[in-house]
């Protein structure tokens, strides 16, 4: 908790300043006049004591966390410090530069943090629990009470405001700045990493050292400064991959998606052909970073349960297909490359569209379309004379020393181009057909879907965390 404390210090000495520019001299109106009510409370309304960054500094003290004063450099660069915890922060100030070209957006980031603010009442029973002083928290729950307090100033701002809209432009006003309003919303409760980086910080430090994934995390993020600037329009999957160094969790996960790293291989991990000579990485990672990714593909090899080999042609055709699919986004050749076969919406129709296209139809679709004589690409029964051995596997590209990877144990280790041959000389067979999914459910259970569709926060059990879809706090993971 005191952890705690120390890092949310940038958020809550700056208590207010998303609306600190809210109002100035001249004539308001009641929107105007709400906001800058609430921008007074934050203040202390001209009382230090009452001054909520006073209050929150006094609880630093009280608390042994000694920082420097905010306004000096050393405070920006206190090592103690996690890099999120300055995020939010530094947004407020940003967008309260521009108050009047994003009034809608700060409405929604007023309404945020006054009203969800009970979500504080786990902090204060914690606070009490371990003898620390809550009345910060304790003053805020009060304050932002949805009755009379900030939460209903907000939401009164918001209705007001739309009333106006309606008045001026109509229903179409009202949903234009009804959006821009829930953007803002939506933005104050997940920018940033604090939550999550707050959680791994406080668990890798009741554990033992750090494990192989925890090292390869933290060397992203040293990487991060850089790259995430240099792989252009390169995706794994769905994301950019200047993208996923914002989740190196989800960046991690690709690559063994991928099978640019396979679990318990160094040799069929792929990943280490880009990082050598001959590869586009080489000299980016030094001797103890390579190592650091050898440690962690042998780490993964121990947390995963050995396997019987596949050896069915058509299953293994396509685990190549899931394994590369990722790969694909962003390949120029799979943009203008076209391939002719049954309509996925509607499979009495025929339609042509480009590889990429039909990557993401289903994999059995895809082996089917790819296989079509029609097509030009494959002779069904003969690697040798199919023109997608010859040509497009049989030369140095990219599409080439991609099939050069191997799928590792799992598909007793044949490189994917041994696969694609095995599966043109077999005929090209498809793999059964799914099973139609059940219905579903109409209504969730109530318990249920709060657990799974509610965001996670800084106070959530691991037992939630566990179940979660996505495992991962989004921004602060507190209103304070």
């Amino acid at each position: 908790m005191i952890e705690r404390v120390r890092q949310f210090a940038p958020l809550n000495q700056l208590d207010g300043a998303w609306i600190r520019n809210i109002a100035h001299a001249g004539p308001i109106d009641r929107v105007t006049a709400n906001v800058f009510n609430v921008w007074m409370d934050e203040m202390g309304d001209g009382n230090p004591d009452q001054n909520h960054a006073n209050v929150y500094t006094q609880l630093l003290e009280k608390v042994g966390v000694l920082i420097d004063p905010i306004y000096t450099q050393a405070y920006a660069n206190n090592a103690d410090m996690l890099d999120s915890a300055y995020t939010v922060p530094m947004y407020e100030l940003a967008i309260s530069q521009f108050t009047p070209t994003f009034f809608p957006e700060i409405l929604g980031m007023t309404l945020q943090l006054e009203w969800e603010v009970l979500a504080l009442k786990p902090t204060i029973k914690l606070f009490q629990h371990y003898g620390l002083d809550p009345h910060f928290y304790e003053l805020h729950v009060g304050i932002d009470n949805a009755a009379q307090g900030h939460g209903a100033k907000a939401r009164e701002a918001v209705e007001w405001y739309l009333d106006q809209a309606l008045a001026r432009g109509g229903d179409a006003e009202v949903q234009q700045l009804w959006k821009r309003i829930w953007n803002g919303y939506a933005a104050f409760a997940t920018t940033g990493n604090l939550g999550q980086d707050l959680r791994d910080l406080l668990k890798q430090r009741a554990t033992s050292p750090p494990t192989p994934r925890d090292k390869i995390a933290a060397l992203m993020q040293r990487k991060k400064q850089y790259g995430s600037l240099n792989h252009g329009e390169r995706r794994l999957g769905a994301n950019l991959i200047n993208d996923l160094f914002e989740d190196p969790d989800a960046f991690m996960q690709a690559l063994i998606d991928s099978n640019y790293i396979v679990p318990g291989s160094i040799a069929d991990s792929s990943f280490f052909q880009a990082v050598s000579f001959n590869g586009p990485m080489y000299k980016v990672f030094d001797d103890d970073e390579l190592r650091l990714w050898e440690e962690w593909v042998e780490w993964l090899g121990g947390k995963t349960q050995p396997q019987k080999p596949e050896t069915d042609p058509a299953k293994l055709m396509a685990m190549c297909i899931d394994s590369l699919r990722s790969r694909q986004a962003g390949t120029p050749g799979h943009a203008t490359n076209q391939l002719s076969g049954p309509d996925p919406a509607q499979s009495a129709q025929t339609i042509t569209q480009p590889v990429a296209a039909w990557f993401q139809a289903p994999t059995r679709v895809f082996m089917s379309v790819l296989s079509d004589p029609a097509n030009g690409w494959i002779v069904k029964g003969s690697s040798a004379n199919s023109r997608f051995m010859t040509e497009l596997l049989g030369t140095d590209n990219p599409m080439s020393r991609a099939f050069g990877g191997s799928g590792g144990p799992a598909a007793g280790d044949k490189t994917w181009k041994q696969i694609a041959a095995d599966w043109i000389d077999h005929g090209c067979p498809l793999p059964p057909a799914p099973p139609r999914a059940p219905a579903l459910f109409t209504r969730m259970p109530e318990q249920a879907g709060r657990r799974m569709l509610g965001r996670l926060t800084l106070t959530s059990p691991e037992s939630h965390v566990r179940v979660h879809p996505r495992g991962r706090v989004l921004g602060m993971g507190a209103v304070h």
